[in-house]
């Protein structure tokens, strides 16, 4: 089942933009002139007044585009990010506009864009085994060494019926306990 946008209200707008494209939203907007301001408007904003989109000037993204796309996600996440401009190779925005767009075809982009799905990251090739180095010839039980996180992680995906005796080896190495 996938996900659609939650609905929102305002419509941001950082740069430079033409006074008659934004005069033309019936939506409430805010114009701001970086994107510390946008992130400030995020961070800030209440129930009563979330952000619908992000509509940024090419010219205020290009220098760090990755990093103010990450920054802007992790405060909000689900605004719908509008770059305004010529360049269309931001492979994170949600919507590439041309600079000199109309509201009515602004609006429909991002409507359109809201009701895509939204994407998550897929995890079925992630291999645990492989991020912590696990071979099938790696040993599941203690080795005589510390234990420790490494051992319980070995000991829940490899031979989980020795957990219990691992975890309470562990307990008893790390607190000088003599019985658990």
């Amino acid at each position: 089942m996938s996900e659609v946008r939650d609905t929102r209200g305002r419509i941001l707008f950082a740069g430079e933009f033409d006074p008659e494209l934004i005069a033309g939203i019936e939506q409430p907007t805010h114009v701001v002139q970086t994107l510390f301001d946008i992130i400030g408007e995020l961070a800030t904003s209440s129930a009563k007044e979330n952000v619908d989109a992000i509509v940024i000037n090419e010219q205020l993204i290009a220098p760090y585009s990755d990093t103010a796309f990450d920054a802007l996600r992790r405060v909000d996440p689900f605004p719908i990010i509008v770059i305004s401009g010529e360049n269309r190779n931001y492979k994170l925005a949600d919507i590439s506009i041309p600079q000199d767009t109309t509201s009515q075809r602004l609006l429909s982009a991002v409507v359109n864009a809201k009701s895509q799905p939204i994407s998550k990251p897929e995890l079925d090739d992630f291999d645990i085994d492989q991020a912590l180095g696990f071979t099938d010839q790696t040993k599941t039980t203690p080795d005589g060494k510390s234990l420790g996180d490494v051992d319980l992680v070995r000991m829940l995906l490899h031979n989980p019926s020795n957990f219990r005796s691992t975890i309470l080896n562990l307990l008893k190495e790390q607190t000088g306990w003599k019985y658990c």
